[in-house]
């Protein structure tokens, strides 16, 4: 599930690419949230999230108010291992593959990743300068293309350990 944090239409754009490149190699993906109008309460989307019980939930937001420079940061939930290393995975891909500024992996306690019980993790490929880099529409589906498949990439890994660990 593809959650687009805060209500923002480049969020929401974001997402929606992320999704589609899941979509387009089988992977089923949700948005917690469709338009601007469906903006909804953190309640809201956690029970969205509840109702659908995903495998993976990915936060994404081009801005964290945290944050005050330019670069990629990763957020998880400290009692949620596996979206530790999936928020790792996720900007790790996102640094190496475009030379954006490692600004870290950090414990987070927004509610909405507190509240799962999925991998879970927030993804913060942002404060992008000048703003027209943010708005330019192939550079947001690089950044997608990425994240979609650190997402199928960290999935492939959990399988292939929960394989290993059933065989041992």
């Amino acid at each position: 599930m593809i959650d687009p944090l805060p209500a923002d239409p480049l969020n929401l754009r974001l997402a929606r690419y992320i999704k589609g490149c899941l979509r387009t190699t089988g992977v089923a993906a949700e948005l917690t949230w469709g338009s601007m109008l469906d903006a909804q309460t953190d309640t809201y989307r956690v029970d969205k999230i509840f109702r659908n019980s995903p495998h993976i939930v990915v936060m994404v937001s081009h801005f964290e108010p945290t944050l005050v420079e330019d670069g990629v940061a990763g957020f998880y939930y400290y009692l949620n291992e596996d979206g530790k290393q999936l928020a790792k995975l996720l900007k790790d891909s996102l640094v190496n593959e475009l030379n954006m500024n490692d600004l870290g992996l950090h414990e987070c306690s927004k509610y909405p990743i507190i509240q799962m019980f999925a991998p879970r993790a927030y993804i913060v490929p942002g404060l992008w300068h000048p703003y027209s880099k943010v708005e330019d529409t192939s550079y947001q589906r690089q950044i997608a293309s990425i994240i979609a498949n650190g997402i199928r990439k960290f999935w492939s890994d959990l399988i292939e350990s929960t394989h290993d660990n059933i065989d041992s």
